[in-house]
C-alpha cells in the first residue's frame, strides 16, 4: 500500500531562495508517495549488510528506470521494487543518486522482538536497521543462562 507523504514543513518548495530575489534549483524532486521501505524479507534472511547505490532517471513523476547500480548483488535485485513505487511533485526529468544503506542486527531470537528502523531523508538516502530471524528455543536459552 503506497502512502502519501504529509510532511508540509519539511518540504520545500522546488526552488529555494537565497536573497535578493536569486532562485537556486532544487537539486532533487520530493517525494510526494511511496511504499514504506522495509528490508526485504531475503536479505534480513541471508543476514546481508551493506549499502547499495541506484543511479535513477525520472520522468518528472516516478522513476523511469534505474540506469546504474553498486554494492551488494543481492540488494541490487531486492530493493529497486521499492523504489519503482515511489512518486514525485511535478518536476523536470532528472538524474539523481539515491543510496539504500540496511543493517542487520544479530541477536538472541529469543529477546523481545524490536521492530525495524528506517531513517529516511528523501528522495536521496534510506537507512534501516533491522533484526535477525532465528526460532527461539527456550531450552537453549535457558541452558545457556544456567
Amino acid at each position: 500500500m503506497a502512502i502519501p507523504l504529509l510532511l508540509p514543513l519539511l518540504l520545500v518548495s522546488q526552488s529555494k531562495s537565497v536573497g535578493c530575489n536569486e532562485e537556486v534549483p532544487r537539486l532533487h524532486p520530493i517525494v510526494l508517495e511511496m511504499k514504506p521501505p522495509v528490508c526485504p524479507p531475503m536479505v534480513r534472511l541471508s543476514g546481508i549488510s551493506g549499502t547499495a547505490k541506484f543511479l535513477v532517471k525520472t520522468d518528472g513523476h516516478k522513476i523511469q528506470e534505474i540506469l546504474k547500480s553498486e554494492g551488494p548483488p543481492m540488494l541490487q535485485r531486492q530493493i529497486p521494487p521499492q523504489l519503482m513505487t515511489w512518486r514525485f511533485e511535478d518536476h523536470a526529468p532528472t538524474e539523481f543518486t539515491i543510496t539504500f544503506k540496511i543493517t542487520v542486527v544479530f541477536r538472541d531470537p529469543c529477546a523481545s522482538k524490536r521492530p525495524e528502523v528506517v531513517k529516511m531523508a528523501l528522495p536521496s538516502s534510506v537507512d534501516i536497521t533491522t533484526y535477525s530471524v532465528g526460532e527461539c528455543d527456550p531450552v537453549v536459552t535457558q541452558s545457556k543462562a544456567q
